[in-house]
């Protein structure tokens, strides 16, 4: 009897720690090992000595304590990130909570702002930029109020559209 239960106890969990792992880990994992692609993960603890050493800025120190891991992922030339996928990718974000903030097209630019909250704390935050031949994943894991998100600053490529959120979540257009 016992035995039984094991089995039908793994048989329920298992489709569960399957989806545990988001599309976002998924569509990272998929990608990274690309050609030209360039991955970037950085777990918690490397970006708490960052926060340390920029303790001069302490409002730089107080965002960076909150995050708990970046990661980055850019295809340049003859990314193989087709309008299919992307769009099936957008549509797995959807399922997963995330929250589209906004779209920004320039020419043949877009790029997507995607948030997911828990009790008006911002826990995930993804900025997707597909043109052409590129793209560029940033996603942010942490614990960041909405009004920081203007202050992120990092050194990687794709950082530089955080200054194009809004301060305010009230504040972003709405169609």
């Amino acid at each position: 009897m016992k035995n039984i239960l094991i089995i039908l106890l793994f048989a329920v969990l298992t489709p569960i720690a399957t989806q545990a792992q988001s599309s976002v880990n998924k569509f990272f994992n998929k990608h990274s090992g690309h050609e030209g692609a360039i991955s970037v993960d950085i777990g918690g603890l490397l970006i708490k000595m960052v926060a340390k050493v920029a303790a001069d800025e302490h409002e730089t120190t107080e965002i960076l304590s909150d995050i708990n891991r970046l990661k980055v992922l850019v295809l340049e030339d003859q990314s193989p990130i087709t309008n299919k996928e992307m769009s099936g990718f957008v549509d797995k974000l959807h399922q997963d909570k995330f929250e589209e903030l906004m779209t920004i097209r320039t020419g043949e630019m877009n790029v997507n702002f995607f948030i997911k909250e828990k009790k008006d704390m911002i826990t995930n935050v993804l900025i997707l930029v597909k043109e052409a031949d590129n793209f560029i994943m940033l996603n942010l894991k942490g614990k960041i109020k909405f009004s920081d998100l203007q202050k992120l600053d990092f050194d990687v490529q794709g950082s530089e559209h955080f200054k194009k959120i809004p301060k305010k979540k009230e504040d972003v257009p709405r169609a």
